[in-house]
């Protein structure tokens, strides 16, 4: 193979005939190409910490001359401590080229401090570690002054110590989005993530996004915060950080996330959009709607908006008080029962400006759209093709009938 069209280097790390001189050898090969980094398993990972550790800093110690031409840097393996091993090769890097770099660990068998202080890479537009290196990486001081003044998405993975203390402080994350924002950054993703429940204080004082000096601009962009697979207690500690600057104008996105126990000490703020996807239960939506006064409320797939939740929507003044914008899938819930809430909500002086609901949803007929319009200013209802497939060969099963007839 003609080596100048080498672009990828993977370097599997559970494979014994990738020796350091294997490795070497393709560096060197490749070395007038720019190049991707990844290190990983080739299959189960299936090493102790102390052997994977040896592993990757083999690896690093290969490819420590080569992060200048590294456009992506990936590194996806089993302990923690084996990322902040690696994170040590990438301190004081230059990498003109990079645009990712992911470093991304399953088990936490180590809360040592994420050993890339400095890295000049003005390219670098997305960001993988895991919550605790995420912020340390933040927290230096020269870790984040060269990257672009543009937006970069920061995605916190999985970070969840058993066996040893958790110190990842909710309000040390919030600081951690303060100084970013000041980089104009504004997509945080968490996945997996457990905040340490030693956290008691209410509001971050001299760590809030107020921080920011006054003539830094947010150049009129939202903050975005997605969390993912994660509890109703992390979530709530962290959002009651964060809203000590109010969210100005913000997305709060949970997929797929158990809010059991979450309880805010302020409510989500009317600049704030609210998005939700997979929540299984209807108290789980009550729980966060209860507590946000914004007026766009967007549901995918979420089992928990049924019956009981629309007859909540129409009929209980604290949730979701303020809603002007409703967008939703059909998956629980009849024609009849939407109808009956925003009847309700109009009854009651909370009328809906806009409705979109898509997906799998009943083909609604012309009476029923009439009689949601009467209680709507907006509608868009737009099935899902295959049930307007169905709905039209009913149509014309329908029609042969009758002339049969």
């Amino acid at each position: 193979m003609d080596s100048r069209f080498w672009r990828w280097v993977v370097i599997h790390i559970d494979a014994p005939y990738v020796t350091r001189e294997i490795a070497e050898t393709f560096f060197h090969a490749s070395r007038k190409n720019r190049i991707r980094i990844y290190i990983c398993y080739s299959g189960p990972p299936f090493m102790n910490p102390d052997r994977e550790n040896r592993r990757v800093m083999m690896a690093m110690e290969c490819a420590r001359p080569h992060l200048s031409r590294c456009s992506e840097f990936n590194l996806r393996i089993l302990y923690r401590s084996s990322t902040v091993i690696a994170s040590r090769y990438l301190d004081g890097t230059y990498a003109p080229s990079r645009g990712k770099l992911s470093l991304i660990s399953s088990i936490t068998d180590s809360t040592e401090c994420f050993g890339a202080i400095k890295l000049i890479c003005p390219r670098l537009l997305w960001i993988w570690l895991d919550a605790q290196s995420l912020v340390d990486f933040i927290f230096t001081n020269t870790g984040h002054t060269s990257f672009p003044q543009s937006n970069i998405i920061l995605h916190a993975t999985r970070y969840r110590p058993h066996g040893i203390p958790n110190s990842l402080l909710a309000k040390s994350f919030a600081h951690a989005v303060a100084i970013a924002r000041r980089k104009v950054i504004v997509t945080f993703t968490l996945t997996d993530v457990e905040f340490s429940h030693n956290d008691h204080s209410e509001v971050i004082s001299s760590i809030s996004l107020n921080t920011r000096p006054q003539e830094e601009e947010d150049h009129g962009r939202e903050l975005i915060i997605r969390l993912t697979d994660m509890e109703g207690p992390s979530i709530s500690s962290l959002l009651n950080h964060i809203m000590a600057d109010t969210l100005s104008s913000s997305l709060i996105s949970i997929d797929n996330c158990d809010l059991a126990g979450f309880e805010l000490h302020d409510r989500l703020p009317f600049q704030c959009r609210l998005s939700l996807d997979n929540i299984r239960s209807t108290s789980s939506l009550t729980a966060i709607t209860s507590q946000w006064d914004g007026s766009v409320l967007l549901l995918r797939s979420c089992a928990g908006f049924n019956r009981d939740f629309l007859y909540i929507l129409g009929e209980d003044t604290n949730i979701c008080p303020n809603m002007k914008t409703l967008a939703i899938d059909g998956l629980h819930w009849s024609l009849g029962e939407l109808i009956h809430m925003c009847e309700a909500r109009h009854n009651a002086g909370r009328r809906l400006e806009r409705l979109e609901v898509e997906g799998d949803i009943p083909v609604a007929s012309g009476e029923e759209l009439e009689l949601l319009e009467m209680y709507v200013d907006e509608v868009d209802w737009s099935p899902g093709y295959d049930l307007m497939q169905e709905h039209a060969d009913m149509g014309r099963r329908g029609s042969s009938d009758e002339v049969q007839v």
